[in-house]
């Protein structure tokens, strides 16, 4: 199918097109004895370099970015005419070589390098900002001239900062942002031609970084113009908020994206809308696949020995076939607003594909976007014959980040035609919440709140948040209880008292005085006779707290454990006076959940099982650890050394955990990790130190004791665990591990399994790993609504429950009948009595539309009409009966 789907492809291209092959290959630094790197290609005829050379002569690309590449391999040697690159580009055919900068970075010996068949145009080193020192190695970007196209490609090979610590992941975001601020300076538009490839290294799991992280170097300077927080994720996309790439999917030949040799996919290919827009095609290189010159994509002369790639590198070397140019009809993308706030309906905004004319036959157009919070409904639109055009709504979505409004561009790609692309500034939802007028209702009801961090605008002592929570995750922390859209911020407590807190600014012209509160509280997590809990509110006035005891809510503990469907909502409702607020100042709402019978999770790391021996040869050695649900660090910060107790020194490097396998997530949150350590020493005694962050947490033996003399044990006596496998323990069977009922080290005691498999990655038998203590409840807070209640006289009194609101002595019911505004003081019906010569007048204003009935009486027992009239917004002045001793007057409105 690969062959047929090819010649398919390349068969229906014009004659015009230009055709570019471009490969990235990180061809693996050679290290001395002291771990240093000391050489990546070598001289030719040795295995490292006619490796790396066979597979590029094979791939044959006009342009190829090397990652890897030791200074040493760009300079002359004494005695020779030219480098070792420059005899690997003679070799190929690649004359022409820029090497990224080694000045004012870090890691001076690796550089980052392209060859190519054709001139470069341009040629420079995306660099720190003035002041700044951030970068490990030096990402070149070259303009290669390609002959018949002005549609010239700008390059850029990378190779970011390896490793999955804090530091090194917060390096490699501050190297994407360079990288992606160059791109966007470049000049270019989605259908031009841009390729960024190399090796990312996107490993490590994603993070949010409000401070510089610990292990930076001592050397390291931030560019001043980098405001915190920023955000790692291994989606390199994500870091692009101008030009928006697409990543491509190359695969060796089996269908395995592995560009590395462990399986990870490091290796990276991400070019423009436009070339991804016209026909490609992509392969991993690997030489035991290679067996036939008919299966992917071309190559020049024969299949290679199958160990070459391993020979050449830990990398597999990854290539692609482009078309630069190509008469295409263009698309057109358009929205439909400029504009568009976070969490918006769907719809508020369409998104437009158009043609030029009506479609010959069916077109199928893919939409993307470079920000996750503001997504087309359809990624895929089609366009019928005869149409022109489709549209898409817009769905948008909030984040709870204060990140202020900002560019989101959406691209458009079809086969056939160029790409088009079309922006829309995005503004921010989870600002600062704020009442503007009287009577007016904030809401927050936390829909799409991913669980992941504190949601702004609030705030919290809460440090650990676990995402998503159906109330099945007992473990302590902050997230988001519920299900899909429709959650609560909900905790589950280690003991502490949690809080959550916001405040809301009165922005209004008149001061606040009376607050009506309501919320729901929900309880989606039970654990029978577990710890009880209670969800409290206050309000807090700069330093004074008011506390409002009828919105607590008790957690249950009497329920069967387990998730709790719909969250066993109740909701409390409360108002609250005696308030001032003035305005432009601040009241703040607070909920506290206190859980005091339960306990923190712990946080020890220990290790738990191991084998070192067995009958014949020595199989399956491995270790494993128990990590606790309370460990805030990073696995790569556990290490394990392995020392000989014949001398007390070191046996081999440190093992890191980052790589090893994770095995079973206990009920109670324990993480157990085993990693198989070929070459475990036998004993009498030997042992291991478990290093966590710098810090020995255990330093065991077996077979005795013993002192170490190096590494981070030193001048540490081992403990030694009692127990011991020998040169007749049946292979497989009969480890070394803790059993017993707990959640620390100590709680446990160390036996050999006798006739037992291994589990590594699993509780041992006889082993119950538990949390300390009583379990907590899972309740949420949802649904927060603050109304600010309407007390236009300030006497305390909202205006919905008050018979004068405006204090002026005359009810609201009076005043709606006679015309006159029951919240303004001043606006009074009142009359005027006027004696003249002729007899006496009655006048008073006459509000359009309303019916006055003037009556008068001598008596006050008998009423007869004197007049009726209807209002037109003048004065209306009625006669009064003359010649009679007392005369009383009376005037009715809005009866007829």
């Amino acid at each position: 199918m690969i062959r047929l789907f090819l010649a398919l492809i390349f068969g229906l291209l014009p004659l015009w097109a230009v055709e570019l092959r471009v490969a990235t290959f990180n061809i693996e630094t050679n290290r001395n004895d002291q771990g240093w790197p000391n050489f990546a290609l070598g001289d030719p005829g040795g295995v490292d370099f006619d490796s790396v050379a066979a597979i590029l002569g094979r791939i044959d690309a006009d342009v190829v970015a090397l990652q890897e590449v030791h200074t040493s391999d760009l300079n002359t040697n004494p005695g020779e005419t030219a480098s070792e690159v420059e005899q690997l580009a003679a070799l190929l055919g690649l004359p022409y070589i820029y090497a990224g900068s080694n000045s004012g970075n870090f890691d001076t010996s690796l550089r980052v390098v392209f060859l190519s068949r054709y001139p470069f145009l341009s040629a420079e080193s995306i660099l720190s900002p003035v002041g700044a020192k951030e970068i490990a190695r030096h990402c070149p970007a070259v303009v290669v001239d390609v002959p018949g196209t002005d549609a010239d490609p700008l390059m850029i090979s990378a190779h970011l900062k390896s490793g999955t610590g804090t530091d090194d992941r917060f390096r490699r975001v501050i190297e994407m942002r360079r990288l992606t601020e160059y791109l966007d300076a470049s000049g270019l538009q989605p259908s031009d031609n841009f390729i960024i490839l190399g090796d990312f290294n996107p490993s490590g799991v994603n993070r949010s970084f409000e401070t510089l992280p610990s292990g930076l170097p001592s050397s390291y300077a931030l560019g001043s113009d980098v405001i915190l927080p920023v955000h790692y994720s291994t989606n390199m996309l994500s870091y692009f908020t101008g030009l928006l790439p697409t990543q491509l999917d190359p695969r060796q030949l089996d269908g395995d994206d592995g560009t590395y040799e462990f399986g990870q996919t490091l290796d990276l290919l991400l070019v423009s809308p436009g070339l991804a827009g016209r026909p490609y095609a992509t392969e991993i290189y690997n030489s035991v696949l290679d067996v036939s010159n008919t299966e992917g994509l071309v190559k020049s002369g024969s299949p290679l020995d199958a160990p070459t790639s391993a020979e050449a590198s830990d990398h597999y070397a990854v290539f692609a076939d482009f078309q630069l140019d190509q008469e295409l009809f263009n698309l057109g993308l358009s929205v439909s607003a400029p504009s568009v706030s976070e969490g918006d309906p769907v719809g508020t905004v369409t998104l437009s594909v158009s043609l030029a004319g009506p479609a010959e036959s069916e077109v199928v157009v893919t939409l993307a976007s470079d920000d996750s919070a503001a997504q087309p409904v359809d990624a895929v639109l089609t366009i019928p014959v005869g149409q022109s055009g489709a549209s898409t709504a817009l769905a948008t979505s909030r984040n709870f980040l204060v990140d202020g409004t900002r560019s989101v561009t959406f691209s458009a790609t079809a086969p056939g035609f160029a790409a088009a692309a079309a922006g829309i500034q995005l503004l921010d939802s989870d600002g600062d919440y704020a009442f503007s007028q009287a009577g007016e209702t904030v809401v927050e009801n936390f829909d799409g709140f991913p669980g992941l961090a504190i949601p702004a605008p609030w705030t919290s002592n809460q440090v650990a948040w676990v995402g998503t929570d159906e109330g099945n995750n007992d473990s302590p922390g902050g997230r988001a209880h519920g299900i899909g859209d429709e959650v609560g911020v909900g905790f589950v407590s280690d003991g502490s008292t949690v809080f959550l807190e916001t405040l809301v600014t009165n922005d209004a012209d008149r001061p606040l005085t009376i607050l009506d509160v309501s919320y729901v509280a929900e309880q989606w997590m039970s654990r029978f006779g577990g710890a009880p809990g209670t969800l409290e509110v206050e309000l807090f006035d700069g330093g004074d707290s008011i506390p409002l005891p009828t919105l607590s809510v008790d957690a249950r503990t009497d329920l069967p454990s387990g998730p709790i469907p719909g969250g066993l909502a109740s909701t409390r409702s409360v108002r609250v006076g005696g308030l001032h607020v003035a305005s432009g100042e601040s009241i703040g709402i607070r909920f506290r959940y206190e859980s005091p019978g339960a306990a923190p999770p712990p946080e020890g790391v220990f290790i738990n099982e191991f084998h070192y021996d067995n009958a014949s040869t020595d199989t399956g050695e491995f270790v494993e650890i128990v990590v606790g649900p309370g460990y805030g660090g990073e696995i790569s910060d556990i290490q394990l050394l392995l020392y000989n107790g014949s001398n007390g020194g070191l046996d081999g490097s440190a093992q890191v955990f980052d790589d090893a396998d994770l095995g079973e997530t206990t009920a109670s949150g324990h993480r157990l990790f085993s990693k198989f350590i070929p070459g475990i020493q036998n004993g009498s005694p030997d042992g291991f130190a478990l290093v966590v962050e710098g810090q020995v947490r255990e330093f065991l033996s077996y077979e005795g004791s013993f002192m170490a003399i190096e590494g981070l044990a030193t001048g540490l006596t081992s403990v030694d665990v009692g127990v011991a496998q020998t040169s007749s323990t049946p292979v497989g069977l009969s480890s070394i591990g803790r059993s017993g009922t707990g959640s620390y080290a100590e709680d446990f005691t160390w036996n050999r399994f006798d006739g037992l498999p291994h589990t590594p990655g699993a509780v041992n038998d006889g082993q119950s790993l538990v949390l300390p203590g009583l379990p907590s409840q899972g309740m949420a807070v949802d649904s927060v609504a603050l109304t600010f209640v309407e007390d236009t006289d300030l006497d305390g009194l909202g205006d919905d429950e008050d018979p004068d609101d405006d204090n002026d002595g005359q009810a609201d019911e009076y005043e709606l009948a006679f015309g006159s505004d029951p919240l303004d003081q001043g606006s009074r019906f009142e009359v005027d009595l006027l004696h003249g010569p002729g007899g006496s007048t009655l006048s008073f204003p006459g509000v359009a539309g309303i019916l006055y009935q003037v009556e008068w009486s001598d008596d006050l027992d008998d009423w007869d009409e004197l007049a009726t009239e209807l209002g037109t917004d003048a004065d209306i002045t009625v006669d009064l009966p003359v010649g009679e001793d007392r005369v009383f007057v009376r005037v009715r409105a809005g009866e007829s």
